[in-house]
């Protein structure tokens, strides 16, 4: 039965003629044994190839994995760089405004004569800051003189001057002093 056996022809390449003329002739038990071996020796070759081929395989797919990890690592650092130099330039730019602003605050507040008070004007333009440092300069101006050419007066009147001993007159302190007899 064994040695009934005939090797089928192999269509590999390296097989060569040699393999092709076995392929023939009736093989005995133990050259089938031995072709056995061989064949089988022949697939663990190749398996232990296709192990070797895998793992460098999977190195380089890990290799590749880190490196787009890492690249991905810079891509962030980079985008939270321009993320921080934004941000900067967008406080630089708000500061700007800001002191333009009071700037033109200022100006507003020397041209109405209130310099003093330029932290109090309101408005965005440069018209609404003028109209707004008018406003103010008339409630804070000193009062126009009197039509009789007396400086007008400022605030409350002044108390007037009391008039003899505790503020009374002289007939007022005998009136009391007739009474209380």
């Amino acid at each position: 039965m064994a040695e009934d056996i005939a090797q089928e022809a192999t269509t590999d390449p390296q097989a060569g003629e040699a393999q092709m003329e076995q392929a023939h002739k009736t093989l005995t038990a133990d050259e089938a044994l031995a072709a056995l071996s061989a064949t089988r020796k022949e697939a663990a070759d190749y398996r232990r190839k296709l192990r070797e081929i895998e793992a460098k395989l999977t190195e380089a797919e890990k290799a590749k994995a880190i490196e787009a990890e890492q690249q991905a690592k810079e891509q962030g650092k980079f985008a939270e760089l321009y993320e921080a130099e934004k941000a900067r330039a967008a406080e630089a730019q708000a500061q700007l405004q800001r002191l333009q602003h009071d700037a033109a605050r200022k100006d507003a507040a020397q041209a109405a004569g209130i310099p003093q008070l330029w932290q109090r004007l309101r408005g965005e333009t440069a018209e609404e800051l003028a109209e707004d440092a008018k406003t103010l300069a008339a409630f804070v101006a000193p009062p126009a003189p009197a039509p009789n050419g007396q400086p007008a007066r400022v605030g409350t009147p002044p108390t007037p001057q009391a008039q003899g001993k505790h503020g009374l007159t002289d007939e007022e302190r005998r009136a009391r002093a007739a009474r209380t007899f």
